[in-house]
């Protein structure tokens, strides 16, 4: 998945439409069970690179999780939010959900997927949080400030 989508879509990253047709076609190819779709709401603007391809690698991650630990969902949604001040990634399945550990917790255990992904969030002035209950699927969700001016220095 993520070879094809950084050839044909992120060079010199871009959330796309075109991307989030890949993303969809792709995961549905790999959880034959699963219903996907990707939506975004707001006026997509081009954002800083370094913002954007953070964006791209944590939703990388977060598939990658629903793919290893979620392969059995029935649905699996990714939407992007776009406002002036921040952006909003929600990655979402109905698979069979799990108890999440606070990151340094997971950090300690091996777990560095959700542990990097919050870490990427911090280093540009935003958060990630992961909701997620078993048999209730899982929900990640990161927030970004939309602009460099409010990254911290």
């Amino acid at each position: 998945m993520c070879g094809k989508a950084r050839a044909s879509c992120w060079s010199g990253p871009r959330i796309s439409a075109s991307w989030a047709r890949l993303v969809t076609r792709e995961l549905g190819q790999q959880l034959h069970k699963a219903t996907t779709d990707f939506e975004v709401v707001g006026q997509p603007v081009r954002l800083p690179s370094e913002l954007e391809l953070t964006i791209f690698r944590i939703a990388q991650e977060a598939l990658s999780n629903v793919r290893q630990h979620a392969s059995d969902a029935g649905r699996v949604s990714v939407a992007f939010v776009f406002d002036q001040r921040e952006v909003t990634l929600v990655v979402e399945d109905n698979g069979p959900g799990c108890l999440i550990a606070h990151p340094a917790v997971l950090l300690q255990q091996g777990h560095l997927g959700l542990a990097g992904m919050a870490e990427r969030a911090r280093l540009l002035g935003g958060a990630l949080s992961v909701e997620s209950a078993p048999e209730k699927g899982t929900s990640v969700i990161l927030r970004v400030p939309a602009t460099v001016g409010d990254w911290p220095a």
